[in-house]
């Protein structure tokens, strides 16, 4: 398999009912036109299983949303060869339906065996708070993510992006008061 188109009429593990990437295998198979008589034969399986079924031959691909690197996917890389499908066209296709929280990003060479970058799809990431906390607390958490994001995020590679600059860009989700005073204190 080569591409996404590949994967009709095929066995393909689409995550966990309700998880974030079932959502994501949806969209994305919506805009591959892998339904209908086109469909994969989807196994809503999590993580693990989906990773012991490949193991096994009983899917031919899992479709994942999680952090880059996913230890268990690492894992699995050392004792089979995987293959990451590029999803560049996918992933412009899923922002033009579903909006900016959907990009096209790589997956450096090196990360589970790839021996050349591949361009798939970046789903954001949110801090959530309630509007209860104290403005303050807020601005405190945030400054503690920034300044010690190399300690906090030292086995995920996404988190080299980590940065006030693109943590700002939530989107139509409203910014904390205390993020707000974290954001302006930091860029002004």
């Amino acid at each position: 398999m080569r591409s996404l188109a590949d994967l009709a009429g095929r066995p393909v593990s689409t995550g966990a009912t309700g998880s974030g990437a079932q959502v994501l295998a949806g969209r994305l198979l919506r805009v591959a036109g892998l339904t209908g008589g086109r469909a994969v034969r989807e196994q809503r399986l999590g993580l693990a299983e989906s990773v012991a079924a490949l193991r096994r031959g009983t899917v031919d691909a899992v479709i994942w949303a999680g952090g880059v690197p996913t230890p268990a996917l690492s894992a699995l890389a050392w004792q089979l060869p995987l293959r990451v499908l590029p999803l560049e066209t996918e992933a412009e296709a899923l922002r033009a339906e579903y909006g900016p929280v959907y990009s096209a990003v790589t997956l450096p060479a090196g990360v589970y065996g790839l021996t050349a970058p591949v361009t798939t799809i970046g789903v954001g990431n949110y801090l959530l708070a309630r509007p209860q906390v104290p403005d303050r607390e807020a601005r405190d958490v945030l400054r503690v993510v920034f300044d010690r994001w190399r300690v906090l995020l030292r086995e995920v590679t996404a988190g080299a992006r980590l940065e006030p600059r693109f943590a700002v860009a939530t989107g139509d989700l409203p910014l904390h008061p205390g993020a707000v005073a974290y954001y302006r204190s930091v860029y002004g």
